[in-house]
């Protein structure tokens, strides 16, 4: 089971615990499985980095450095243009939603994207779910955790996770469904009406966290369910930690899982809590991998932290930021276009 991620205002990634560490690289991504979906497609594909395999892909050799011993593998770009990203669970998957509203994806057998158009796109692991223009959900790729058919309804938000998914109803509720093989039945958090919808990244807990239209949180399932106090603007689920954006722009993490589990003490450069130290500033937005956690400062540039620091980040502005599970992070640019970029995890 991969380590997964998804994307938005709240972006979430998925991860599982055998791949958590010992990572030494991802396996590279053929540009012959970016494929166009209707509507205009992805646009063209790019990478970057010495060697490569003739293919168009990335080349696994690292590049970089970061705090934790992970270094970028490569760098992938599509011209789009997109107006929201989402990082699939192994870094080689990925869908956007584009200009004109259709869907674009890239990476594996996953990722081919029905047609229509989409208000928003979730990646998770191992599905892909979507909310229609109508409101309507669609699920497709791999229906290992039961994703299909999605609930009936009209829908505003949707977050894939570790074999299951939840969504907020245009009433405000949550749903949540699905039956992976680790499935411990999540319990849609309630008590007032939410605007979005998260859930940690470790299979077996089955953590959602919604936000409410106050910008406060509340949570259920396994682990640490207790909400952060205070209110936020963006959060984002990852495991071990989660993070999310304050209305005065700073950001804050929290822990979702208890620091002296091995989950925890395995990762390098980890502070008591089973939180990373961040490097600061101000945030529009957020998103918490698998020990990643990346943000699009106020001014633009992207901080990244966890078991890696920022020097692998690309130049440039950007309006959205997508960690995945297993080391992926993608990114839009203010021109619309995506960039991929990849860090090996192994310590």
């Amino acid at each position: 089971m991969g380590w997964r991620s998804m994307a938005s205002l709240l972006t979430f990634a998925m991860v599982a615990s055998s791949q958590a560490c010992g990572r030494t690289a991802l396996e590279p991504a053929s540009a012959a499985s970016v494929a166009s979906q209707s509507g205009g497609g992805i646009g063209t594909q790019s990478s970057s980095g010495s060697g490569g395999d003739g293919s168009g892909g990335r080349n696994p050799t690292t590049t970089g450095g970061s705090a934790g011993g992970a270094g970028t593998v490569g760098v992938d770009s599509f011209s789009g243009p997109f107006i929201s990203v989402s990082t699939g669970s192994n870094g080689d998957a990925g869908c956007g939603v584009l200009a004109d509203q259709t869907i674009g994806c890239w990476g594996d057998s996953r990722s081919t994207a029905p047609a229509g158009t989409f208000n928003s796109v979730s990646v998770g692991d191992p599905g892909i779910c979507g909310v229609k223009t109508d409101g309507t959900i669609v699920c497709w790729g791999d229906n290992a955790a039961g994703l299909f058919p999605p609930p009936g309804g009209t829908f505003t938000f949707v977050s894939v996770g570790a074999n299951d998914a939840c969504a907020v109803e245009t009433d405000g509720t949550v749903v949540c469904w699905g039956d992976g093989p680790h499935h411990s039945n999540p319990i849609p958090p309630s008590g007032g009406t939410f605007t979005s919808v998260s859930q940690g990244l470790e299979p077996a807990s089955s953590l959602v966290c919604a936000m409410k239209t106050d910008g406060t949180l509340a949570c259920t399932g396994g682990g640490n369910t207790a909400a952060p106090d205070g209110t936020f603007t963006s959060y984002s689920m990852g495991w071990p930690m989660a993070c999310g954006v304050r209305p005065d722009g700073t950001v804050a993490c929290f822990s979702l899982g208890d620091p002296t589990s091995s989950w925890c003490v395995e990762f390098e450069g980890a502070s008591a809590g089973c939180v990373f130290p961040f490097p600061g500033g101000t945030y529009t937005s957020v998103s918490a991998g698998g020990a990643i956690a990346c943000g699009v400062k106020t001014e633009g540039t992207i901080a990244c932290w966890g078991l890696v620091d920022s020097s692998g980040v690309p130049a440039g502005t950007f309006t959205s930021v997508s960690v995945g599970g297993d080391g992926g992070v993608c990114a839009i640019r203010t021109n619309g276009s995506v960039v991929c970029w990849y860090y090996s995890l192994g310590h």
